[in-house]
């Protein structure tokens, strides 16, 4: 029987692994790591583990970093505890700079490289609130961005102020190219542990159920070859992770010209549907006018792999 692990960072309250349960079908057949440094979601952690009957969850309780030993914890004021970060600078969720909370600390990357051999099959879930970046730096350093099967990553940029530190759009980007060119499944800033390596078209909507909501879905259903990805920008959520969904994606699609100015730094194939043009156009890309579309996009889908050249 193979081995497979489901690596859990800032695992918070368990709400990613009721999600990790939702979605993957074998999900009790994974073994679930679980890091969280914050002592007082700790204990909501491990009594929602025991309550949900999850025997396959090992709950690690210290940071993942880039060292062993311990390292201060900055707990946030706010949502009961979640946005608590090991970085400064951090300007949501009314960060307690003041009262450092000395936690253990894991060099994660040493940590990985122990556990490779012993499992076949890795998905990697980070929303570690800007630890991120420490760590895929040194994952990107030793070349072992291969070594997981499967990335869900929430990247925290604009969680932060001017004074960013380690917290660098040149570490997203080259992740995310060194993702595609592994041709590794990744979503960012969403969980989707189901996501495959078809290239992606990120739909940015606006209101779940709504017309253009509607239109995303069509194409979803008529275009296989393509992962789609809906973002919606009338919640705060989907604001907040715009940018970092769109520099993941091979496409984005947007439906109002306000939301194109989200992505108008980040050098990509960006479509405008408007109005009853969307209908026409979905129309148009389904009956095969779409093909110069691709081309101009670089995307290609080949066999079991999918290549982006943007």
């Amino acid at each position: 029987m193979s081995k497979k692990l489901f690596i859990d960072l800032g695992a918070y309250n368990g709400d990613s692994i009721d999600i990790f349960y939702s979605q993957v079908e074998d999900a009790s057949e994974y073994d679930i790591i679980a890091f969280e440094p914050n002592p007082n979601v700790i204990k909501i952690l491990k009594k929602h583990v025991t309550q949900r009957g999850y025997k396959n969850v090992i709950v690690v309780e210290a940071a993942a970093g880039t060292h062993f030993g311990t390292t201060e914890l900055f707990t946030a004021l706010a949502y009961d505890g979640r946005g608590s970060t090991l970085l400064h600078g951090k300007i949501t969720g009314r960060v307690d700079y003041d009262n450092p909370v000395i936690v253990k600390c894991i060099n994660f990357c040493d940590w990985l490289t122990k556990r490779t051999d012993h499992y076949n099959h890795i998905i990697l879930k980070a929303n570690i609130e800007g630890s991120e970046y420490l760590i895929l730096k040194e994952m990107l350093k030793r070349k072992m961005i291969g070594m997981i099967d499967r990335y869900c990553v929430c990247f925290h940029q604009n969680r932060f102020g001017e004074n960013k530190g380690i917290v660098s759009t040149v570490i997203e980007e080259s992740f995310i190219k060194e993702v595609k060119r592994l041709r590794i499944p990744l979503c960012i800033n969403h969980y989707d542990f189901c996501a495959d390596n078809r290239p992606e078209i990120l739909w940015v909507c606006d209101t779940p159920g709504w017309a253009y909501d509607k239109i995303a879905t069509e194409f979803s259903v008529r275009l296989p070859q393509f992962r789609h990805t809906k973002l919606y920008i009338s919640t705060s959520k989907g604001f907040r992770g715009a940018v970092g969904m769109g520099r993941a994606a091979d496409l984005i699609v947007c439906f109002y010209p306000p939301y194109m100015q989200l992505f108008t730094n980040l050098n990509k194939m960006i479509i405008r549907l408007d109005g009853n043009r969307a209908f026409e156009r979905t129309d148009d890309i389904i009956s095969g006018e779409h093909q110069e579309l691709e081309l101009e996009c670089g995307i290609s889908w080949t066999g079991e792999y999918a290549s982006s050249q943007l």
